[in-house]
């Protein structure tokens, strides 16, 4: 009874972190890092923390996401990463430059 107990609260615990990637999105003041760690931290805890082709796909779609960048997103995908970790080093190079390129150009409030 106690492990019936047991796998369904984790199975339970499971879908909420699968819940919290699925809305997870970037605040204000947040570093690509921080958002990537994060977006991790819920990967582990709701997949378990091994690693597959589909484990990284679900990782890089979550992070993309979560950028709530649509224009850095698509710049990323477009670099194919095949691993969270290689799209977190390419938003963090295309959104500097992009930053840079954006300077002195006037806000479209």
């Amino acid at each position: 009874m106690k492990t019936q107990r047991q796998q369904f609260g984790s199975e339970h615990q499971s879908e909420v972190y699968k819940i919290e990637l699925r809305n997870r999105r970037r605040r204000n003041h947040e570093s690509i890092s921080e958002l990537m760690q994060d977006i991790r931290r819920f990967m582990v805890h709701a997949y378990s923390s091994g690693t597959s082709d589909i484990w990284e796909s679900v990782a890089i779609n979550a992070f993309l996401e979560a950028l709530d960048d649509p224009e850095l997103a698509m710049e990323v995908r477009k670099r194919g990463p095949v691993a969270l970790e290689s799209a977190y080093r390419e938003a963090m190079l295309l959104g500097g430059y992009m930053r840079v390129a954006n300077k002195g150009k006037p806000s479209q409030t």
